[in-house]
């Protein structure tokens, strides 16, 4: 038995994860993206999650990392509009209502 320290543990957790192809390939692409290190990994036989060892001090950036990726956090977005007209302003209560 090795005890690594100074980690931490990230999940994954979704009832569709086992009939939707691909979910563990854009978790570890999204970790590879933000140049995080996994250093264990594990799913359960129920495929409803995943879970992952990072070194504590990548975990909130790995959080946000799968956060951005699963669009699981608002998105701030910077626009100018000038005079809304119907197809600006349907556009602007798009964006308010989401």
């Amino acid at each position: 038995v090795a005890v690594i320290p100074n980690c931490s543990i990230l999940a994954a957790v979704g009832q569709k994860m086992a009939s939707t192809p691909g979910v563990s390939a854009t978790l570890f692409n999204a970790l590879a993206k933000a140049s995080i290190n996994v250093r264990a990994i594990a799913q359960g036989c129920s495929e409803y999650n995943i879970t992952v060892v990072v070194k504590r001090e990548d975990c909130i950036r790995a959080l946000r990392a799968v956060h951005s990726r699963f669009y699981l956090s608002r998105t701030t977005i910077a626009m100018g509009l000038i005079g809304p007209g119907l197809i600006g302003g349907t556009l602007l209560d798009q964006l308010r209502d989401q």
